[in-house]
């Protein structure tokens, strides 16, 4: 008894916890901070000038504003299928005659009748309430792009963001191999100027620290381009978002 009660315990508390799993919503302001506002941290106000730079963000919202004026113009399709019609109608004989002799004076004019007339389309009528919930949904989609477009953002900016980091890193790692070399390579060529050592341990101090050399300019090309591709997500100059970032460390400083 106590296994099979123990069994139906992890059973509910599974289901209850994949419930609130499946409950908790996407908050797209967390993820990308909304302009005018203070980033939580220096890659989150690297996402929120992405963001705020973003040119199909741009697209989407002119799309959606589209979107939106279509619902109003569904709301008033009503009013395009009133008709509204007038005409003249001259007087026939049967009214004339109705007419007392003498009652009018020679040269009257009689006006004709004005005929006025108002009718609808009822199929438009019956239809405009679909009409406007399509229009909606257009519109929903829209949002739900943009949203979309935010994870994107996201994640290219963070991971472009984390690139610059490591080829930092890298450029450091080779540029002290390379200072290594450089002093074993000048170690060596003053031993074999004296033929204290062979020409085999110089040519290969010499081969590797020119390697180290290649290495070290193809690290400092791979810092530039990772910076190219962070600007062109930023909209911006790498140079200048930078200068943001001392703010964010001295504020985790002061927390830790």
């Amino acid at each position: 008894m106590n296994l099979k009660y123990l069994q139906y315990s992890l059973i509910f508390c599974f289901f209850i916890g994949f419930q609130n799993i499946e409950a908790q919503e996407v908050n797209f302001f967390d993820l990308v901070p909304e302009e005018g506002t203070r980033a939580k941290s220096f890659e989150d106000y690297l996402v929120q000038i992405a963001w705020q730079n973003n040119q199909r963000k741009r697209q989407i919202n002119i799309k959606k504003e589209v979107a939106d004026a279509e619902v109003k113009l569904a709301k008033k399709q009503w009013l395009r299928s009133i008709q509204i019609s007038g005409s003249l109608s001259p007087r026939d004989q049967l009214t004339l005659a109705t007419i007392p002799n003498g009652a009018l004076e020679p040269g009257t004019v009689i006006p004709p009748f004005v005929n006025f007339g108002l009718g609808y389309s009822l199929g438009d009528v019956l239809t405009q309430k679909n009409q406007v919930k399509i229009k909606r949904k257009e519109s929903e989609i829209f949002e739900f792009e943009l949203n979309e477009e935010k994870l994107k953002v996201r994640n290219l900016v963070l991971s472009a963001y984390q690139n610059y980091l490591s080829a930092i890193e890298i450029y450091n790692a080779r540029k002290k191999a390379e200072d290594d070399a450089e002093s074993i390579y000048y170690l060596l060529s003053e031993k074999f100027r004296k033929d204290k050592a062979t020409f085999e341990e110089y040519n290969n101090a010499s081969t590797g620290y020119h390697n180290s050399v290649e290495k070290r300019l193809q690290a400092e090309s791979e810092i530039q381009l990772s910076k190219i591709d962070l600007e062109e997500l930023l909209g911006a100059r790498w140079e200048k978002i930078e200068r943001n970032k001392s703010s964010y460390e001295r504020k985790k400083s002061k927390k830790k």
